[in-house]
């Protein structure tokens, strides 16, 4: 609860206001370092409190992962809290290609494709996984075989619409 662990150290505020899932506040730069020390001293979360944990809706097939659905799974938005974007989970995947995500290395572009039937073009996907890039190249390469929990949606360009997924989390499991 947000407003009530400001509430513990509201003598450091100028003003603040929220509730429970969020909150603002003004305070004084001076007070700043008291401020992340008192907090960080009264609050009740331990460390394994602050790792995120995701839950998949279901194990996907590349099959699965269709155009279609993600224009079904687009009639659920908007997302967010209260209104998760459903997750996916796809333990048998190979990494085919990988590019840097646009100029600003901000993430990769894989194309994967089901390990169990590789001569399938028609199952090809195209994965996001935002990072940093420098990371993300030196930790994966083609011929890896990988996880990955996603989300799906519609990538349209130059007019043209295809299904894109979003990796929320990753692990590549064997070096080709």
């Amino acid at each position: 609860d947000m407003f009530a662990e400001m509430n513990k150290v509201k003598e450091l505020f100028i003003r603040f206001g929220g509730h429970k899932g969020a909150a603002g506040f003004s305070l004084e730069e001076k007070n700043i370092p008291l401020f992340r020390k008192r907090i960080n001293e009264l609050s009740p979360l331990s460390k394994e409190d602050l790792k995120t944990v995701y839950r998949a809706e279901m194990q996907l097939h590349v099959k699965g992962m269709t155009l279609e659905l993600a224009k079904e799974l687009a009639l659920l938005e908007p997302c967010g809290m209260g209104n998760e974007k459903p997750l996916f989970c796809e333990k048998d995947l190979k990494i085919v290609s990988i590019w840097p995500l646009g100029k600003s290395g901000k993430g990769i572009k894989l194309t994967v494709i089901p390990k169990d039937r590789p001569g399938e073009p028609s199952l090809k996907r195209e994965v996001l996984i935002f990072g940093n890039t420098e990371e993300l190249m030196r930790e994966m390469e083609a011929g890896d075989e990988i996880m990955l929990l996603f989300d799906l949606s519609v990538n349209v360009y130059n007019g043209r619409e295809s299904v894109q997924l979003k990796a929320k989390d990753y692990r590549v499991v064997k070096r080709g």
